[in-house]
């Protein structure tokens, strides 16, 4: 297996903050960090899952899983088996849709004659 970078998290957290107008000092507060220290966070390649946690729930968005979209597509996971599944019942429920509006298209023809 050959070595992956990691996405860099503190440009995707700055790029969040700048395109939401997100106050950086109640940001602080709330993370109970100096302002200091959240530039730094802001700066950094990577940060710990604990924080990444803590920053999703605070501001309302996943972080955890606009890293996890970073990953090939061939990587499993729960979230890739339940679209799997719901992918099968969407193209069920399309070819189910597909016979239907033909039958009612025979119907149609009948109903003219």
């Amino acid at each position: 297996m050959e070595n992956q970078p990691l996405p860099p998290i503190g440009p995707i957290l700055e790029a969040y903050i700048k395109d939401n107008r997100t106050y950086k000092a109640a940001l602080a507060r709330a993370l109970n960090v100096s302002p200091q220290n959240l530039i730094r966070m802001r700066k950094q390649d990577d940060l710990s899952m604990g924080r990444l946690w803590q920053l999703s729930h605070i501001l309302r968005h996943n972080f955890i899983g606009d890293i996890a979209a970073k990953l090939p597509a061939d990587y499993t996971g729960a979230m890739q088996e339940a679209l799997a599944e719901k992918d099968k019942a969407i193209a069920a429920l399309q070819s189910e849709l597909e016979a239907m509006t033909k039958e009612r298209d025979i119907y149609k023809d009948l109903v003219k004659r």
